[in-house]
């Protein structure tokens, strides 16, 4: 053994835990290590915001004038899509909603997205409103096309409702 702390190989007589081990690495960490920051920082928000658009919230603009004076033609609106998983829509919520089934029948798509306000809900009368549907008013009453054109809305059609226009 020679002086100075080293082994009879002449490496230190203390190696770190895993020193002269070579790992493995896989293809994901080997690409993310490769990237710049930048672009890391790019797929970190696109992610995020594809995530929170499908599931939180979700930014619509207005296209017609169903809901003046609330809402004009062009204004934009955040929709949040959590609080009606915890509770029913309530009167005078402003919701976003697919086509329902009748409205597909005139030719809408369940892709088409309307915004309307809530006027009754199950158990109301207006029309009698069927448990888990609800009565859907735009405020332009006279330049609309809405639940006293179509009948009551399904819960399930129900994206979510306005909290925000900017």
């Amino acid at each position: 053994r020679s002086a100075g702390g080293t082994g009879l190989s002449g490496a230190p007589a203390s190696l770190p835990a895993g020193a002269g081990v070579r790992r493995k690495t896989g293809w994901l960490s080997k690409w993310v290590s490769s990237c710049s920051d930048d672009a890391k920082t790019i797929f970190a928000a696109v992610t995020v915001s594809l995530l929170y658009k499908s599931s939180l919230a979700e930014p619509r603009s207005i296209p017609s004038r169903s809901m003046f004076p609330t809402f004009d033609v062009g204004d934009r609106i955040l929709a949040e899509k959590v609080s009606y998983i915890f509770r029913e829509p309530e009167i005078l919520d402003i919701v976003i909603f697919r086509a329902p089934p009748v409205l597909q029948t005139l030719g809408y798509n369940l892709g088409d997205v309307f915004i309307k306000r809530v006027v009754a809900k199950g158990g109301d009368i207006v029309e009698t409103v069927p448990e888990g549907y609800v009565f859907v008013l735009g405020d332009n009453r006279n330049n609309n096309f809405d639940s006293h054109n179509w009948s009551p809305l399904p819960f399930k059609n129900i994206l979510g409702r306005s909290v925000l226009r900017y």
